[in-house]
């Protein structure tokens, strides 16, 4: 497969992988997460690149902070994977999207 085929194949599956998510997902500039750097978050859950802090099934409490806001939600961590040297990129689920406050 050639440099351009391959290049078009990862745009087609990119788009194709926003079009099946459930929930679109929100620019996180400007909110801290506890856990780490927060790199995106949705409706249904969100993604955190830092020190590895969790296994796939375990469920964790969070901390996101903005100058408008604070919530502190229970996830449930869903995927990790590596993302440089001792650094891991987290994706986890919001346990009970309906309950989450302050």
């Amino acid at each position: 497969m050639s440099y351009n085929a391959s290049i078009d194949r990862i745009n087609q599956l990119s788009v194709a992988a926003d079009q099946a998510r459930s929930r679109p997902r929100f620019d996180p500039s400007g909110i801290r997460c506890n856990r780490g750097k927060l790199v995106d978050i949705s409706a249904t859950g969100l993604a955190v690149r830092g020190s590895k802090w969790g296994k796939v099934g375990k469920t964790f409490t969070v901390e996101l902070h903005s100058s408008m806001s604070q919530l502190v939600a229970e996830v449930e961590v869903v995927r990790i994977r590596s993302v440089g040297l001792l650094k891991h990129e987290t994706g986890c689920r919001f346990v009970n999207p309906e309950e989450i406050g302050p």
